[in-house]
């Protein structure tokens, strides 16, 4: 027995959001995303390797919707919370998975070792379905606080070849609940910008996420992030 270890990109993800509704207290949007396969999936031959995303294609779509309580002024014009206001969000979100081709040991997931090994795997990845709430509330010009939940359903994954294994157990325990708690604290430099007090505008962000509850090898994980945006 040795120490093993290795690093690897996730899954990537580019998006084109539109706002298709702007009242006083309401703002409405979709979201179409793509996935990239950038992650890495589990070599079959390491039964100490671990996927660092579904390493396939996917196809978004989010629903946004946002109910405003903001005070009229600079801060609204540019989007930007101040003290006292609230923004109450709710988001839903269907990824459609596309069907790709992956290495498998096809053996029994909790029985991972045996000689049936088929290079060519047709996989069809579950699509995968959220909903996500959100409150902000701004404690400062530019200085925010959310919290977020967000409730996650995968559908189960299915699996064909033609060397004429069991495929079918492949499948076990690829759906899965999960429930997640977000929290972020943020600040927005806009307010400075415009009065050109600050060179750029950018938001910059400090989150803590910790995955409440989850079945199905939906490991129960926390972490610290911190994100950095800019405006063009």
């Amino acid at each position: 027995m040795q120490s093993w270890s290795d690093a690897s990109f996730s899954d990537s993800f580019g998006s084109l959001k539109y706002q298709y509704y702007r009242s006083e207290h309401w703002r409405l949007a979709v979201t179409g995303s793509v996935r990239f396969p950038t992650g890495r999936w589990d070599d079959p031959n390491n039964l100490v390797d671990y996927p660092t995303g579904y390493a396939t294609w996917g196809l978004g779509l989010h629903v946004h919707q946002d109910v405003i309580w903001q005070k009229p002024g600079r801060a609204q014009q540019l989007g930007v919370l101040t003290t006292g206001d609230v923004v109450l969000n709710t988001t839903f979100h269907y990824e459609a998975m596309l069907p790709d081709e992956k290495p498998f040991r096809v053996c029994p997931i909790h029985q991972p070792i045996c000689p049936d090994f088929d290079r060519h795997v047709q996989r069809d990845v579950g699509d995968i379905v959220e909903a996500e709430i959100a409150g902000t509330l701004g404690l400062l010009p530019g200085l925010t606080l959310t919290p977020m939940y967000t409730y996650t359903h995968k559908f189960q994954d299915h699996f064909r070849g033609d060397l004429g294994f069991n495929y079918g157990q492949l499948k076990a325990e690829t759906d899965g609940d999960a429930h997640t708690l977000d929290l972020r604290l943020g600040y927005s430099t806009a307010l400075l910008f415009a009065a050109q007090r600050f060179p750029v505008p950018l938001s910059v962000s400090l989150r803590y996420a910790e995955r409440l509850a989850g079945n199905n090898n939906r490991l129960q994980t926390r972490y610290l992030g911190f994100i950095v945006a800019g405006s063009f």
